[in-house]
């Protein structure tokens, strides 16, 4: 199970990823999930690129929050 710190930087990955620090623990047990790929360029500079498995998860958060949404409007009524 991923930590509120490690999801928020999987979106920061996804989002902007130039920005992310690839140094911080939660990258590092992105990677150790399978969840991101660091690729070493040239120098000392590091891509950070989403795997499948990452790209998958993202995909279930999204759809349970939109299918949660849709099910608390009908829970209402609306």
């Amino acid at each position: 199970m991923l930590t509120p710190h490690e999801l928020a930087r999987l979106f920061v990955i996804v989002d902007a990823p130039e920005s992310a620090d690839a140094a911080s623990p939660e990258l590092e047990a992105l990677v150790e999930h399978e969840l991101v790929q660091c690729i070493t360029r040239t120098g000392e500079s590091v891509e950070l690129r989403l795997t499948p498995r990452g790209a998958q998860v993202l995909a279930r958060l999204a759809h349970g929050a939109i299918g949660s949404g849709e099910s608390a409007g009908r829970a209402r009524g609306t």
